[in-house]
This record gives C-alpha cells, structure tokens and sequence, in this order.
C-alpha cells in the first residue's frame, strides 16, 4: 500500500534516476535524497580531472535519457 517513494542516490544521479522513476512507475510520488560525496563541493572541482569525466558522462547518461530512452517507454 505503498504511495511515496524515495530514491537515495549520488548527487549526480539524481535528476536523471527521478526523471526515470517518473516515466516507468508513475503512480507513485517519487523524491529524491542525494548522498553527500563532496565532489561538486570541492573548491574549483572543474580542475579535478576525476570529477569532470563524471560530470561529463552523466551529462550524457541525461541527455540520452531525455532524448532517446524516455520514448521508449
């Protein structure tokens, strides 16, 4: 009997993990809890090398979705 769910995920993941919940399981009020991993915190983080391949490759992880993946659906 479940109504509400949350998703706990990295703060990177999360706009995109919501956006999916929504699209596959609409009956459900989704929110989202991102874990603190202090990456985007980091003074200057575009420096870090690390941290801006991820940024990247979840830019184009959303950008997929938004584009292809959610039509499919």
């Amino acid at each position: 009997g479940a109504h509400s769910v949350m998703i706990v995920t990295s703060d990177f993941h999360t706009r995109r993990a919501l956006s999916i919940a929504h699209k596959v399981q609409p009956h459900y009020a989704w929110t989202a809890a991102a874990t603190d991993n202090g990456l985007l915190s980091t003074p200057k983080w575009w420096t870090r090398r690390f941290i801006v391949k991820d940024v990247f490759q979840e830019w184009q992880k959303l950008a997929w979705w938004e584009l292809v993946e959610r039509h499919r659906y």
